[in-house]
């Protein structure tokens, strides 16, 4: 049976580095689950004592229409009016109570011949709530997250939360604490590779390790597989258009540019896929601080997606104003 993984820190970038670290470097005895694919840890629940974040998306290769679509996918711009209205009026100062905004439904996505499916399991983020008492809190409810990929941006979506809550109620993020529940974190062993090839220390370590082994290093062990073949397809003159999986090939694309060098990548343009940007090199990615990023593109296309009343339903808040003592529990005690 997984045990629980509880994890105490005292920022949300040192959450989110804390928690890449043991999933990247972990011995197969501390992992839940080990796959040929990624590698887990089951029942996480992570808190950081000040919600104080900073990231650059160009760390795990992602650029700002990443961030983008993320946010198109996930917050419903009504469903967040009204929670913030929902904190503004019910939860401001030292008031009892938790107000909850749940996501958006992602729907699967599949590719024209329906022989592929992404997302098959649904949405990976579900919910962001905010509590007053017996501290600030924004909390997190996941499904699942790829530490070392996307879920760098899953704690920059509950950043913006906690800047726009901040606005609100007159706190700055640093003022609350941060709580992760996290069904799922996963390490994958290509998709998540950015994160140990983004930066020259961690770079330097794995390097270190290498010859990975599944039972020390199961999350090296893999990665080391799939950079092996990356390299065969460089010594093989393999072109960016004859690879057949366009995820496999976004990630050696960025290796090259990213790690290589621009110019590395020029020998490897051309190939027989359809889409000619598929068969070019990437253009390096620029610098995005995460303090960059916030929710203004939902608004952007609001007008063109009315709203309905399902949209409002999507806030749910208990305070103390709305339901008596016995449901809220006493004053030691606060329960959702």
């Amino acid at each position: 049976m997984p045990p629980i993984h509880a994890y105490n820190f005292l920022t949300g970038t040192a959450l989110h580095d804390g928690i890449t670290q043991r999933l990247a470097f972990g011995s197969k005895a501390e992992l839940d689950l080990v796959t040929s694919v990624d590698v887990q840890l089951h029942n996480v629940i992570a808190r950081a004592a000040s919600f104080d974040w900073e990231f650059d998306l160009k760390r795990m290769w992602l650029g700002r229409a990443r961030w983008t679509s993320m946010v198109r996918q996930y917050i419903n711009p009504v469903a967040l009016e009204e929670w913030l209205d929902s904190v503004e009026a019910k939860l401001k100062g030292r008031k009892r109570g938790v107000s909850v905004m749940r996501t958006n439904q992602v729907a699967q996505r599949t590719n024209g011949q329906k022989d592929r499916v992404w997302r098959r399991w649904g949405s990976c983020m579900l919910a962001v709530g905010y509590r007053a008492m017996p501290e600030p809190q924004i909390t997190l409810h996941s499904r699942t997250s790829y530490f070392g990929y996307i879920a760098a941006l899953d704690l920059t979506v509950a950043h913006v939360c906690a800047r726009l809550i901040g606005e609100r109620v007159g706190l700055d993020p640093r003022q609350m604490s941060f709580v992760w529940h996290n069904e799922c974190v996963q390490f994958h062993a290509f998709k998540s590779m950015a994160y140990l090839m983004g930066d020259p220390a961690t770079r330097d370590a794995w390097d270190r390790l290498r010859p990975a082994t599944r039972d020390l290093h199961p999350a090296l062990y893999y990665s080391d597989k799939w950079l092996d073949s990356f390299k065969r397809e460089d010594e093989e003159g393999k072109l960016y258009g004859d690879m057949n999986f366009g995820q496999t090939r976004r990630i050696r694309k960025r290796w090259h540019t990213e790690v290589l060098g621009y110019e590395y990548g020029a020998r490897f343009e051309g190939g027989s896929h359809a889409s000619r940007s598929q068969n070019r090199r990437f253009q390096p990615l620029p610098s995005v601080s995460s303090d960059t990023l916030d929710f203004s593109t939902i608004f952007k296309r609001q007008n063109r997606n009315p709203s309905s009343p399902d949209d409002v339903d999507m806030v749910t808040t208990t305070d103390e104003a709305g339901v008596d003592d016995e449901a809220l529990g006493d004053d030691e005690e606060l329960t959702a």
